[in-house]
């Protein structure tokens, strides 16, 4: 240390060697309404290595409630990334039972359009059969008219010649009786 070093410490005057302390005092102990200050001191010119000391640690201390910062916003992301990803699981098992849901209701909708479309078929079938049946009747009921007419028409030609072929037959056996013949 040179000898004019010495003599600025003596004398109180700044130098590189030289602080000045600042002692606070308070009534009340309590620590809740302290406050870090930064208070800004002369630096000498053969000081100015300090200076960029100082302003290390003051951009460390702003580096350092930046992280603090940054850390505080990466937790409350972290947070709502785990919400959003527990949402995205609740969303995802709704989905597939809705999947699961969808298929049944689709296979059981095949399955309905399946039976609808056998039902049809055998719908169309049977009125297919009944047109038949139906026809058959229609042709029945016509051969059963024509019979009956054809059945009129025999009883009314029996009945208008029976009484002639009666009469013949009478006059022929009248015939007979008054010949008295045996026969042959």
């Amino acid at each position: 240390m040179s000898q004019e070093r010495i003599v600025e410490l003596r004398y109180n005057i700044l130098s590189p060697y030289t602080a000045f302390v600042g002692i606070e005092k308070r009534i009340n102990a309590s620590n809740a309404d302290m406050v870090l200050r930064e208070v800004p001191i002369q630096i000498s010119a053969d000081d100015e290595h300090l200076l960029d000391q100082q302003l290390c640690y003051s951009k460390m201390s702003d580096d350092k409630e930046k992280y603090q910062k940054v850390q505080c916003q990466y937790q409350e992301t972290q947070c709502h990334y785990e919400e959003a990803e527990h949402r995205y699981k609740v969303t995802q098992n709704h989905s597939e039972e809705a999947q699961r849901h969808y298929k049944g209701a689709r296979h059981r909708s095949e399955d309905a359009e399946h039976r609808y479309n056998e039902a049809r078929y055998r719908y169309k079938e049977a009125r297919h059969r009944c047109e038949e049946t139906q026809h058959r009747c229609e042709e029945a009921q016509h051969c059963h008219e024509a019979t009956r007419h054809r059945c009129e028409e025999a009883r009314h030609h029996y009945e208008t010649h029976s009484s002639s072929d009666n009469d013949n037959q009478n006059i022929v056996r009248q015939l007979i009786k008054k010949q008295k013949f045996d026969g042959l």
